[in-house]
């Protein structure tokens, strides 16, 4: 997964950027991948959201589904 344009993680300044849906989908899913192969913990993964004022909804939204696939089995984790 690649972050969405204007968001490189190495960035020191941020630019405004116009959000659409397609570019808060894909930084809300780089968000997750980083989160759940473990190259960001919670708190970087919300700091990195806060950059493009997505609400923190969607961290719990984050959080809650990599705490369900940690209880269910590999079977069950393939429909999330």
């Amino acid at each position: 997964m690649t972050h969405p344009n204007g968001r490189d993680c190495s960035e020191n300044v941020i630019l405004p950027h116009i959000q659409t849906y397609e570019w808060l989908l894909c930084s809300a899913k780089f968000a997750h991948e980083k989160r759940k192969a473990g190259k960001w913990n919670k708190i970087e993964c919300s700091q990195y959201l806060l950059t493009m004022d997505i609400v923190t909804k969607v961290l719990e939204k984050i959080e809650s589904n990599l705490q369900l696939k940690n209880t269910m089995s590999a079977e069950d984790t393939e429909e999330i």
